[in-house]
């Protein structure tokens, strides 16, 4: 029988050292975890992410796994954008009614080279689902649990998976804790973000959850359009390396459109 894939991913970050919940007991299945509830450690409550030594605890617990994660080898884990295809963004401009706006357009035609850059960016294991209830505590100690979503992909993505869920104090705090992240990095995931979030819905277009009316708004006020341009703007602003900026070449004619 084939093992799932979270059980498969604990195996692998108690293989690489990465901190996570004691795993009493697993088959190809089912997991047994410590339990949360009343042992040593516990499950997070929203109030503890005003903490700022919880804070510098969850950016030290993000900071080992991309370390450990960015060592060279064969992890066997999906990238985060592989379901990031052009075939599914027209799908979603037209289920959405973005497919007339000119920055979805922009998008959809210089996908291909965005998504070359991205996997020439430095890649790590992501955790890529953040959130409070995923959160366990011990005496000054953080750790992620669920790793059902475990991905490669970039430090930057995964960090704006936390931050966009953080306070702006507590964001600034697990920033400095967490150190810096190259700016080329930042600036490829953003577009990304928008186009990774909206390929994913497929919910009842008449009735948008929140974060999906937010994202829309993006593409139609020119955040995304702007987003895209800081891109192009890469290849004059940041020094890249030959590759990297080969792959950005190859989208820069759709993405120069979108300039001053």
């Amino acid at each position: 029988m084939k093992q799932s894939p979270e059980i498969a991913n604990y195996r692998l970050l108690q293989r690489l050292g990465v901190p996570t919940v004691r795993v009493i007991a697993a088959t190809s299945t089912a997991l047994l975890l410590e339990d949360l509830g009343g042992g040593e450690r516990r499950l997070a409550r929203a109030d503890d992410l005003a903490d700022p030594a919880v804070i510098t605890a969850l950016a030290t617990w993000y900071r080992r796994l991309h370390d450990a994660g960015s060592a060279p080898g064969d992890w066997a884990v999906p990238w985060e954008h592989d379901h990031l295809t052009v075939d599914a963004l027209r799908s979603t401009g037209r289920r959405l009614g973005l497919d007339h706006e000119p920055a979805w357009n922009t998008a959809v035609e210089s996908l291909d080279g965005l998504l070359a850059a991205a996997r020439r960016l430095p890649q790590t294991l992501v955790h890529n689902d953040f959130h409070v209830t995923n959160l366990a505590l011990a005496r000054g100690e953080a750790i992620m649990i669920d790793f059902e979503l475990l991905r490669t992909g970039t430090r930057a993505g995964d960090l704006r998976n936390v931050t966009s869920q953080l306070e702006p104090s507590a964001r600034e705090t697990f920033l400095a804790s967490y150190g810096p992240v190259p700016t080329e990095e930042q600036v490829i995931d953003a577009p990304l973000a928008v186009l990774g979030a909206l390929a994913h819905f497929c919910g009842d277009a008449a009735r948008l959850p929140r974060w999906t009316r937010l994202l829309v708004a993006e593409v139609r006020d020119g955040t995304l359009a702007r987003k895209l341009a800081a891109v192009a703007d890469l290849r004059r602003t940041t020094r890249l390396d030959r590759v990297l900026d080969e792959e950005l070449a190859r989208c820069a004619e759709a993405l120069d459109r979108l300039g001053p």
